[in-house]
């Protein structure tokens, strides 16, 4: 009995007492165009290029807009039997810090906040927290390394949680890939 009331307390407890944070796979990618680096600098300082070319994922995306640093949809997407729309804007910062990273590259610390979503977001998942390392191979090339973690809310739900988890998870490749091709579409 006492161990059928401890699953019953894992599975169904509203906050969340595991580690702070889900990591997400590491992302390795080149870019190749004339001068990457001032580009990627440029992207990342003017992130609205980039937020227009993000291409949202893992949901049925509508009402998409972007203004500046910020970008904000609606997701509709099923979980335990039920169709959820969620409203969700997040906001980019980023800063150059070459302490995250190895010696030869070059770092930057990104920031994807979620305050302003509705409340079945920014009570589960705070923000993306990203660490970008690159290191230029060539005048025309550069490599790197893309190291992100979802960032819980203190009040991360078990049973609610998974449903903002998946829909925000599934922003980081196509958040790269309008990195990249921002990156590629400067003169």
């Amino acid at each position: 009995m006492k161990k059928i009331l401890l699953i019953f307390i894992a599975l169904f407890t509203v906050n969340s007492f595991a580690e702070d944070f889900f990591t997400v796979p590491l992302i390795n990618f080149q870019i190749a165009t004339s001068h990457p680096l001032e580009k990627l600098e440029m992207t990342l300082k003017y992130p609205e290029g980039l937020l227009k070319r993000f291409a949202p994922e893992g949901a049925k995306i509508t009402r998409k807009k972007v203004t500046n640093n910020n970008v904000s949809f609606n997701a509709t997407k099923s979980y335990l039997f039920i169709s959820q729309t969620v409203y969700v804007t997040g906001t980019l910062d980023s800063k150059e810090n070459n302490a995250i990273c190895a010696k030869n590259e070059i770092g930057y610390e990104i920031n994807f906040k979620f305050e302003g979503s509705d409340s079945l977001v920014v009570e589960n998942i705070d923000r993306i927290e990203v660490k970008l390392c690159v290191k230029e191979i060539t005048n025309n090339l550069i490599s790197g390394n893309l190291k992100a973690k979802l960032i819980k809310s203190n009040n991360f739900s078990n049973i609610i949680g998974p449903f903002a988890k998946d829909i925000i998870e599934a922003q980081v490749n196509p958040l790269l890939k309008a990195l990249h091709d921002d990156v590629l579409s400067q003169h």
